[in-house]
């Protein structure tokens, strides 16, 4: 993913954000942080193709599309490992469950991988996003 003389402006013209050149390599992960009106949002809209307004360039490998992690994660209603296995799209083995678990610092939970909860009411904010 590149970005090129990138200008991402408000409806109005006033440039939100700007950046020379930057290039993401495939399978660098990047964390976008700003203050509440720098302009985050319009710049995922931009390299979505959703926000027309502004200049520069932004580069897409072929046949390749960016992945977004939103603020507030999701949790379908459901035990631990149906949540799990909703966002990994395949049947994950309870082993290499339990090793990501205690990668992350949530080990605690490997035991309640059946049990059915409200789990954006369970997990901490900063738990959610891991």
């Amino acid at each position: 993913l590149t970005f090129d003389k990138l200008e991402v402006a408000s409806p109005d013209g006033c440039t939100r954000l700007a950046e020379t050149d930057v290039e993401i390599q495939a399978g660098e992960r990047v964390m976008i942080t700003g203050d509440p009106r720098a302009g985050k949002t319009l710049f995922f809209r931009a390299i979505a193709g959703l926000w027309p307004w502004g200049g520069g360039r932004i580069g897409m490998p072929a046949g390749e599309t960016p992945f977004f992690v939103p603020r507030t994660p999701y949790f379908p209603l459901g035990t631990l490992r149906d949540v799990l296995n909703h966002a990994e799209g395949a049947k994950i083995d309870d082993a290499e469950i339990s090793a990501v678990l205690g990668e992350v610092g949530l080990e605690r939970l490997s035991s309640r991988l059946d049990r059915s909860a409200r789990w954006e009411h369970e997990l901490a904010d900063d738990e959610q996003r891991l």
